[in-house]
């Protein structure tokens, strides 16, 4: 029997070491935020530091829990990845329990007002001696973001909430608020700001009877971060600010007058299946780049698109696939569109050329130079739909003949076409002339003429024949 109790004791004890690990796996996930420092102090009602109080912090869980230094002081650490209210709770032996509730937000460091627990014997008749002398609270000595009502807020005029509150707390060096008596003037300021239009409802605030002061914020047109210190001067002239508490202006829905599509390529083969990026650039009505993952849809009527894509930094793009169905004049219509205010539509269309086998055309198709004499020659280069052929595709002429020279579009790289296509005249037409370099010989010889083209589109040549016959003129 012992060497069976044994082997038990020994797998419960991998079996425990393994939950364990997991535990722990599965509760250090990492956050992509910094952790915040919360501080505090606890005294008495006579402003006494109380040691070994026990601080809890008891909504939201986890629970976390600490107890105050011989200064009265404690300290928590907190991982926050959003603005979150917290529940916290201190208790001492002999004394009444406090609660109190406070706002965190992501990569701010709190400091709490003192927590100033009464006795369970204090707060009754004072042992017949009238009432317990008044708080004395010092000079204004911190000032620290209590609340904000939102920490995301858009531009004017977009049907989202265009302000946030700001609740500042003024305590003295024990952490106790401000009354009546020993009040402060705060001002506010804005710090890195997006523009001039931001506006804050006072510049000078005192504080109140529970030592706050507040203000409020209310966007501008430009999207952006704002950052709002509050600040006071103390009676030696020292001047205490809060940290910066920063809002986040989010722009405007999409706007037809900044809604934009481009192709990165306009003209290509139509039966080599090849990728064209379509982009689109979108901004609100005040020039801003739109909240990112706004919906962009994408419609074509050649070749197909991925239906939908979202914006990043005020873009998105879809990959739009050369092929089937090729539309009947060679040239497609993509088309992108999203929803703008007043859930009215916003979209661009653009063209893209879906290009053919070349097809060479050359006037005149018979020629004879007469003496000291030259000619001029028309041809063109285009698809069966008369759509230029791919950038880059080569285009050649070269003249065979004694004594002549040529000059013109004899060499030719095709171009690419503009975005309203204007210029399609410059891909596809061109000319060259050849004439007669010696007008004092007498010969009468032929003359070849060969067009070439070489590109993704395929090849095509074209051959004419003529004569130098020196023909009096």
């Amino acid at each position: 029997m012992i060497p069976f109790k044994k082997i038990l004791f020994l797998i419960l004890v991998v079996f425990l070491s393994f939950v364990l690990l997991q535990s722990c796996d599965t509760t250090s996930s990492s956050s992509d935020y910094e952790p915040i420092t919360v501080t505090g102090i606890v005294s008495d009602s006579q402003h006494e530091p109380i040691e070994d109080a026990i601080v809890r912090i008891i909504n939201p869980a986890p629970e976390k829990v600490t107890t105050t230094n011989e200064f009265g002081k404690y300290s928590f650490e907190l991982k926050v990845d959003s603005t979150t209210a917290y529940t916290i709770e201190v208790r001492k032996e002999g004394y009444i329990i406090e609660n109190n509730e406070f706002i965190a937000i992501v990569e701010r460091n709190v400091e709490l007002p003192a927590f100033r627990l009464s006795t369970v014997n204090e707060g009754g008749d004072n042992d017949g001696e009238g009432d317990p002398p008044p708080e004395v609270v010092g000079e204004a000595a911190s000032i620290f973001l209590e609340s904000v009502s939102a920490t995301d807020i858009g531009v004017m005029s977009t049907g989202q909430r265009e302000d946030a509150q700001l609740v500042f707390q003024v305590v003295d060096e024990f952490g106790n608020p401000l009354v009546n008596s020993n009040s402060v003037d705060v001002s506010f300021r804005v710090g890195d700001h997006p523009d001039e239009d931001l506006n804050l409802s006072s510049e000078t605030v005192r504080t109140n009877e529970n030592g706050q002061a507040s203000v409020t914020v209310t966007s501008g047109k430009i999207s952006g971060t704002v950052q709002i210190i509050a600040e006071f001067e103390r009676e030696d002239g020292t001047v205490r600010d809060s940290q910066p508490v920063r809002i986040v202006i989010h722009a405007g829905l999409p706007s037809q007058d900044h809604f934009t599509i481009v192709l990165d390529e306009r003209n290509k083969t139509s039966n080599r299946a090849d990728e064209v990026t379509v982009e689109v650039l979108v901004g609100d009505k005040y020039g801003n780049a739109v909240a990112d993952e706004t919906a962009i849809y994408f419609t074509t009527n050649g070749g197909f698109i991925y239906g939908s894509s979202f914006t990043n930094g005020g873009r998105a793009a879809s990959p739009l696939t050369i092929g089937n169905p090729i539309p009947l004049n060679g040239i497609a219509t993509i088309t992108a569109s999203t929803t703008g205010e007043n859930e009215q539509s916003v979209s661009a269309s653009t063209n893209m050329i879906f290009s053919g086998s070349p097809n060479i055309s050359v006037t005149p198709e018979t020629f004879n130079i007469a003496n000291a004499e030259d000619q001029q020659f028309d041809y063109s280069v285009t698809d069966s739909n008369g759509n230029p052929m791919e950038p880059g595709t080569n285009i050649s002429v070269t003249v065979e003949g004694n004594e002549i020279d040529v000059l013109g579009d004899v060499d030719i790289s095709v171009g690419t076409p503009n975005a309203i296509f204007s210029n399609l005249s410059e891909l596809t037409e061109y000319s060259f002339i050849i004439d007669d370099a010696e007008p004092d010989e007498i010969n009468d010889t032929p003359v070849y003429i060969t067009i070439e083209v070489d590109g993704p589109n395929g090849s095509a040549r074209k051959t004419i024949t003529g004569r130098k016959a020196k023909i009096q003129p």
